[in-house]
């Protein structure tokens, strides 16, 4: 399977950062089995895939924007979304990305009043699915949000949230997936964007943050094998449907 990492991050941020978004999520995904062959996207710098079946399915990074500004690469992001979506290719969205999926198909993401939620916090799973094994009831990732998903698009199955963060994972049918969470993040990765943003962050937010961090682990792994199994299995349905409209037409 070919899969486009689309990297909302400029290389101004990820200088600021000190990571590279592509190179995050290779070593995301090796922590298990899989057959993704990956390929990045630049989509900041205005590298967007000439069409949607260059992939097979699509994530999208998180970023430090929000999908309320007026960059352009934001505007055409949200374009590709809606025809990649109409042309029945997989998405996956992680922080921004589950913000701008949740937008760009009929939801809304914009600036929380209730601040920023950074460091690992602990999400409900209310409504499980079968991909979602190995199972787990209550999961802890590393969060760092201003805004968030305050509507699901229509069609839209919350999964998973919490009082902080209500709508913090839902998926469309078995062709969408948000998680707000940072499933990719490294505990030197949060701690460095802890750091980044200790200027512009309440101090007992960050406080908390930097001591929570130190104290818990975070199920990276599990979260790792779920967005693996909800890919594989999309991809399994679109080839289903492929070969049935194929009897179909003979």
């Amino acid at each position: 399977m070919k899969l486009g990492i689309l990297n909302a991050c400029t290389p101004a941020d990820e200088d600021e950062f000190q990571v590279k978004e592509f190179h995050i999520f290779t070593n995301f995904f090796a922590q298990v089995d899989h057959n993704f062959a990956l390929t990045e996207y630049r989509i900041t710098e205005g590298q967007f895939p000439q069409g949607a079946d260059e992939c097979d399915a699509y994530l999208i990074t998180g970023s430090p924007k929000g999908v309320y500004d007026n960059d352009d690469w934001i505007g055409q992001l949200d374009h590709y979304i809606r025809d990649f979506y109409a042309a029945g290719h997989t998405l996956v969205g992680i922080c921004f990305g589950h913000q701008i999926l949740a937008h760009a198909l009929g939801g809304q993401a914009k600036k929380s009043p209730k601040g920023w939620g950074m460091g690992p916090s602990i999400i409900e799973v209310t409504q499980s699915q079968p991909w979602m094994t190995p199972p787990l009831p209550t999961g802890n990732f590393y969060f760092c949000h201003q805004d968030q998903v305050t509507s699901l698009p229509q069609h839209a199955e919350l999964l998973a949230g919490n009082e902080f963060c209500p709508n913090g994972m839902f998926t469309i049918g078995n062709q969408v997936l948000g998680l707000q969470a940072h499933p990719e993040f490294t505990t030197d990765i949060m701690v460095t964007a802890i750091d980044s943003l200790s200027k512009v962050v309440e101090p007992t937010v960050i406080d908390n943050a930097i001591s929570t961090t130190a104290q818990r682990q975070v199920d990276n792994a599990i979260m790792a094998q779920w967005i693996v199994n909800f890919l594989v299995g999309s991809q399994q349905s679109v080839l289903a449907l492929s070969q049935t409209k194929t009897k179909v037409a003979f």
